[in-house]
């Protein structure tokens, strides 16, 4: 069994972008993912709330924002590793 020690930096380096980030699972997620060495990339109506390396604001109902978000992640930290979305869509 692993100890907390063995898992501190277990994301270190990896570059992840979480939608829905200013949300209960969302904000608990990227805090974790930080404390544990990755480079976080949010979006969310609100994401000025969340701690992150950085903020892409936007709507996620936008397909034109959703079509360039990757891309733009990717550019940024030169490649996305992980991709959590938290989002919640309503139509």
């Amino acid at each position: 069994m692993s100890n907390l020690s063995d898992n501190q930096e277990r994301f270190n380096g990896k570059k992840v972008l979480v939608t829905g980030a200013s949300g209960g699972i969302g904000s608990v997620l990227v805090s974790k993912l930080r404390r544990e060495g990755a480079l976080v990339a949010v979006t969310d109506f609100k994401s000025d709330d969340v701690e992150a390396d950085v903020h892409f604001d936007g709507d996620l109902m936008d397909s034109k924002f959703c079509d360039l978000l990757p891309s733009n992640v990717a550019e940024y930290f030169n490649g996305i590793v992980i991709f959590f979305n938290y989002a919640g869509v309503f139509c």
